[in-house]
């Protein structure tokens, strides 16, 4: 029979940095879809802010503080499109540096309705 010493030692050695790894996709995953949910709220937020009346650049600073641009505005009669886009959306402070590491693109589109003046 063989000595078994150390044997435990390995396969803590080579689960360990598997099991990191696969906690950080996991993790970085579920920033990058409430990265999703928050482009698309915002979205729908300056759709129904156009709709109101706004004017783009009165919604440019809330969008670039999201890591987001209004990058085109559609409109049809009694309808008013926004499409945003971005390569990071933030969700929280602390997990900020995951898209610093991997810039992934996030875009969103909403419709609103115009309102009657």
């Amino acid at each position: 029979m063989a000595d078994e010493t150390g044997s435990v030692t390995a396969e803590f050695a080579i689960v360990t940095p598997i099991a990191v790894v696969a906690l950080a996709l996991i993790l970085s995953a579920g920033v990058f879809a409430a990265g999703i949910v928050r482009a698309q709220t915002m979205a729908d937020m300056s759709a129904r802010e156009l709709a109101r009346g706004a004017t783009p650049n009165s919604m440019r600073l809330r969008l670039e503080s999201d890591g987001l641009r209004l990058s085109s505005v559609e409109r049809q009669p009694g309808l008013v499109c926004a499409h945003l886009s971005g390569t990071k959306a933030e969700t929280a402070d602390a997990v900020q540096g995951v898209f610093k590491l991997i810039p992934l693109a996030i875009s969103a589109r909403a419709c609103a309705v115009v309102e009657p003046t």
